[in-house]
């Protein structure tokens, strides 16, 4: 049938994802900076690398973060109190932001 779209949902490493022009793809990676996932170390500029190069080749991309690299383009953001068990930055505010690539 025209106008139907066919919608897979996928959670996993952005490094195995298969992106073809025209697909939507929403990332949230641990931000830069932060914590992060228990996981092990995040290669921050690997992925806004890959994740551009989807974009370029066609792809929608969009990334929450809370900055992103020259090129990416702020669609939505808010400001977020940021809750943390123990240290010294109890109630910090921070903007989280969902940025996308202007290709």
């Amino acid at each position: 049938m025209a106008g139907q779209v066919k919608t897979t949902y996928t959670h996993g490493s952005y490094e195995t994802l298969e992106v073809r022009p025209g697909d939507v793809v929403y990332c949230d990676p641990p931000y830069a900076e932060t914590t992060g996932y228990k996981t092990g170390a995040f290669d921050t500029p690997r992925f806004w690398a890959i994740t551009q190069a989807w974009a370029e080749a066609g792809a929608n991309v969009f990334v929450s973060e809370y900055q992103a690299p020259e090129g990416w383009d702020v669609v939505w953001s808010k400001e977020q109190t940021i809750s943390l068990n123990g240290g010294t930055e109890r109630n910090k505010k921070s903007i989280e932001k969902l940025f996308r690539y202007n290709n």
